[in-house]
């Protein structure tokens, strides 16, 4: 299970984009519809499974690679301490 790191900044724009901003490392990431969703499952203490199940209840027709997407996506939240 993930936990998200509790000074990440996580904020809506007025224009729909999302972003992503750690203060401790000053890294920050935009993140698109489907970065949102698992961001907010992650935040919601959804596994990686439970991510790729609803993912594929909302997109049926998911790339062959969204699995590795994902993994990739969540390592990297990892890596610049969004997530822990």
């Amino acid at each position: 299970m993930f936990k998200i790191n509790p000074d990440t900044v996580f904020r809506k724009e007025f224009d729909g984009t999302t972003i992503l901003f750690n203060p401790d490392t000053g890294k920050m990431f935009s993140l698109n519809a489907m970065a949102q969703v698992i961001y907010t499952m992650l935040e919601a203490g959804a596994s990686e499974t439970e991510i790729m199940a609803a993912l594929q209840q909302k997109l049926p027709k998911l790339p062959e690679n969204a699995a590795l997407t994902v993994a990739i996506f969540i390592a990297e939240l990892q890596e610049y301490d969004f997530i822990r």
